[in-house]
């Protein structure tokens, strides 16, 4: 009998390694076989080999390349495959199984993963076929896993934007993708404002005010939208991940940390694309369902009397719609001009 001839069947035991990412709220445990995946998520001082606070929740990020039979599939966002293209196989479709406590999703496309949720014990699994993707997944468990817990023990709900800070005050801005809503946050913490987050929020009614929190992740931005940015972008101090993303420190880049807690001052809606910058207060009626889409992203929402009161709350503050030039300094000198309005 020759061993090299057979396959060994029974698994093989293997440890992860184990880190903190330490948050205001608590720490969240992450279990991986992947060699500093943390460089994908945050800055250094935000991690370490023992927490610093709580524990509110855990991740495991495992890597196994060949679980699946197409290791990635690429396509432009929301465009759908026919079913001759190379990257669709018969039977094989994006799949949900869920339950009051868990979901488990299986994905092959655009990016072949497995992802668990289990929301009573806060817990997320990633596996993942190749190592380009552990940013792209793990950041999206790590913000599910804060916004879960921040619901469930803060009373904060989420929100999918970016905000920057002036003067404690916090301003938001509320897009899909490939609307700016990146470039602008990267280009206003360049000038004079404080960094809150690029892509999720926590938002919580307080006496009068609504007060913005967040997390303090590295902030995504494709490589064709660099060119929107006033400012050269370093590329050595990034981290290059899925379908040419690059994951930027915004404390190695501008040395400011996540600003602390700050009170709502205003809402904006950023479109790209337009001749010249301009600032336009609109009816949020009009936006109601973007902004309640936004509430419901990165958490299983429950729309009890809380949510409808604070929602109601949250739509009586200004909205504004903010059409953006490609002139980068234009749209500075346009928004600080704002700003100074309002916080006389």
């Amino acid at each position: 009998m020759n061993i090299d001839d057979y396959v060994i069947i029974a698994p093989q035991k293997k440890h992860p390694d184990v880190v903190f990412f330490n948050t205001r709220q608590g720490s969240i445990q992450i279990n991986t076989n992947i060699d500093h995946v943390e460089r994908f998520i945050t800055d250094d001082n935000y991690i370490s080999d023992t927490a610093k606070g709580n524990i509110i929740g855990s991740v495991s990020i495992i890597c196994k390349p060949g679980l699946f039979k197409n290791e990635v599939n690429q396509y432009a966002d929301g465009q759908f495959i026919k079913k001759e293209d190379l990257i669709y196989s018969v039977g094989v479709e994006n799949t949900i199984f869920c339950n009051e406590e868990s979901n488990l999703l299986i994905n092959h496309y655009p990016v072949c993963n497995l992802l668990y949720f289990n929301t009573n014990h806060n817990y997320a699994l990633c596996v993942i076929p190749s190592e380009d993707v552990a940013g792209f997944l793990a950041k999206m468990a790590i913000k599910r896993l804060s916004a879960n817990y921040n619901y469930r023990t803060k009373a904060y709900f989420s929100l999918h934007a970016s905000c920057v800070t002036y003067l404690d005050m916090a301003f938001v801005f509320i897009a899909g993708g490939r609307a700016g809503k990146t470039t602008s946050y990267l280009n206003l913490v360049s000038d004079r404002y404080f960094p809150m987050n690029d892509d999720v929020l926590f938002w919580k009614c307080e006496q009068d005010d609504i007060t913005i929190d967040s997390i303090p992740l590295k902030v995504n931005i494709r490589e064709n939208s660099l060119r929107y940015l006033r400012f050269p972008l370093d590329l050595t101090i990034c981290n290059k991940g899925f379908d040419n993303e690059l994951y930027v420190s915004t404390d190695k880049l501008f040395n400011k940390t996540i600003s602390s807690p700050s009170k709502l001052k205003a809402i904006f809606i950023p479109e790209i694309n337009h001749k010249i910058t301009t600032i336009k207060r609109i009816n949020s009626k009009d936006y109601l369902k973007r902004i309640l889409r936004s509430c419901m992203t990165h958490d299983q929402l429950t729309l009890d009397e809380n949510f409808v009161e604070s929602f109601n709350r949250l739509m009586k503050y200004s909205i504004y719609k903010i059409e953006i030039s490609d002139d980068a300094e234009e749209f500075l000198t346009c928004f600080n001009a704002f700003v100074n309005t309002v916080s006389i």
